[in-house]
């Protein structure tokens, strides 16, 4: 074959088998539908999506999973699971053409909007469709099918919560991800808000002469979750849009572009954080990626999320616990009340801050150090896995304890 792409080698280095790229193609035996069933059928292929994909299980649910947008049936590619809780929406798609590019970026926003109107007990509903499970709950038959250990109730909970907020894992796989992609995704919000993890991965597909088949998926460029609200008046018109700034982010002196080796190596940072990070509560989730330096651990309301950033410039890293709307000021009071007991627990470093001009709150700690020194790498990674069980801990029972007293 020519244009070799690809070559398996023995463990001295003699050649064995050459592969050479080919197409995914409409009309072809390699199309749309085959891709989707060999991911279904493989659904370690979407590992390369985030790293917590490393820690935890994706649980197929079903393909080819029927919404209707009162006109017609849409039908999701491929619905999954992970073993915490949190629904996987897959999209599979081929990129001939810009067309085919923003219809499904179009799509997968639908989808995820139409998910978020679901109830659990909707979505095992129609899930009895797809699985057959012989009346059992879908769900829970599936998790235990592939050899997951769950807590039943907390399991619903979880789900429940994931389509509440919209919360999802969106992945888009196709033959090749173009750039401007990346670009149309900056945009996105569903309803007033848009909460899922895009990702982007490429299944380039490879052939041998004897007709074996390797597919190398892989993550050309990670999109950025960014939260939007947004507002309209009475008559509909489009009022303002409020985003979710990023934490703390490191620029090269222009101020204007980011530097891609800052970039690189906080990533890898992270990447190696979120691998080893633990947790000893329970209930609490895995760490994820939130913007250009900084990573957020999703907590109750009305907290949402806890933000764990390292700020190279002004050498130091920092947890914090932010609030904002009309429960900001009332859990801010809540949580003054017991500064001591947060302080003893957390540390006597930790601040309270409110914000009246934004009506935010904000409650964290931060540690002096060389942020970009390699030799400090080992003690940022024990401060921020020692101070965020800590958070984890501490707040949990408390966000508990102000929204019971809060409900009265």
């Amino acid at each position: 074959m020519s244009n070799v792409k690809n070559l398996l080698l023995s463990t001295d280095g003699e050649k064995k088998n050459a592969f050479q790229k080919i197409e995914i193609q409409s009309g072809s035996k390699f199309d749309e539908k085959w891709l989707q069933k060999v991911i279904y059928e493989n659904i370690e292929l979407l590992t390369v999506a985030d790293s917590v994909f490393d820690k935890i299980k994706i649980i197929p649910l079903c393909r080819e999973f029927s919404l209707n947008n009162s006109y017609r049936n849409i039908f999701l590619d491929i619905l999954a699971i992970t073993e915490t809780g949190k629904l996987v929406l897959v999209e599979c798609k081929l990129w001939k053409n810009p067309q085919a590019r923003r219809e499904v970026i179009a799509q997968i926003i639908e989808y995820s909007s139409l998910m978020r109107k679901l109830t659990y007990s909707d979505l095992t509903a129609y899930l009895h469709k797809y699985v057959n499970t012989g009346g059992a709950d879908p769900i829970q038959h599936q998790l235990k099918k592939h050899g997951v250990e769950i807590n039943e109730s907390l399991m619903i909970d979880r789900v429940s919560e994931s389509l509440k907020k919209g919360d999802f894992y969106l992945i888009i796989a196709g033959d090749g991800i173009r750039s401007d992609v990346q670009s149309m995704t900056e945009t996105l919000t569903i309803g007033n808000s848009f909460l899922g993890n895009l990702s982007l991965i490429e299944m380039p597909l490879f052939e041998n002469e004897q007709g074996d088949i390797l597919i190398t998926p892989r993550v050309p460029f990670r999109t950025e979750t960014i939260t939007k609200t947004i507002y309209f008046s009475p008559e509909g018109e489009h009022a303002s849009i409020e985003e979710e700034a990023d934490e703390i982010s490191d620029v090269i002196p222009t101020g204007k572009k980011y530097d891609p080796e800052i970039i690189k190596k906080n990533r890898e940072f992270w990447d190696d954080f979120i691998s080893k990070c633990k947790f000893e509560h329970p209930d609490q989730s895995s760490p994820r990626h939130g913007g250009r330096n900084w990573i957020r651990i999703d907590f109750p309301s009305p907290i949402k999320w806890i933000s764990a950033y390292r700020y190279v410039a002004g050498s130091y890293i920092g947890i914090s616990a932010r609030a904002s709307g009309d429960e900001a000021r009332k859990l801010f009071d809540f949580l003054s009340e017991r500064k001591a007991y947060l302080m003893s627990e957390l540390g006597t470093d930790i601040k309270f801050i409110f914000d009246d001009a934004s009506n935010e709150m904000k409650i964290g700690e931060r540690l002096d150090i060389q942020v970009d020194d390699p030799e400090t790498f080992k003690l940022q990674n024990e401060w921020f896995q020692e101070n965020l069980n800590k958070f984890s801990n501490t707040l949990r029972p408390l966000l508990k304890e102000f929204s019971t007293i809060n409900s009265k």
